[in-house]
């Protein structure tokens, strides 16, 4: 069975994409700002978890995404 999501209005879109790209940023400035300890490639994959994380968590509110 094909379950279909709502998608997001407007507002709540930019709302979302607003919350995401402040996580990619702080994860960005804490890593420049503390001598990039990690490599790159593991910044990415911090980031890709936190990010994923956030729109889990959006996701199980039950608020579609």
């Amino acid at each position: 069975m094909l379950i279909q999501k709502a998608y997001l209005d407007d507002t709540a879109a930019r709302k979302m994409s607003v919350m995401l790209s402040w996580i990619a940023y702080g994860l960005t400035k804490d890593w420049s700002t503390e001598g990039r300890k990690i490599t790159p490639e593991q910044l990415a994959e911090q980031a890709i978890a936190a990010l994923s994380a956030a729109v889990r968590e959006i996701d199980g509110a039950g608020l579609p995404v």
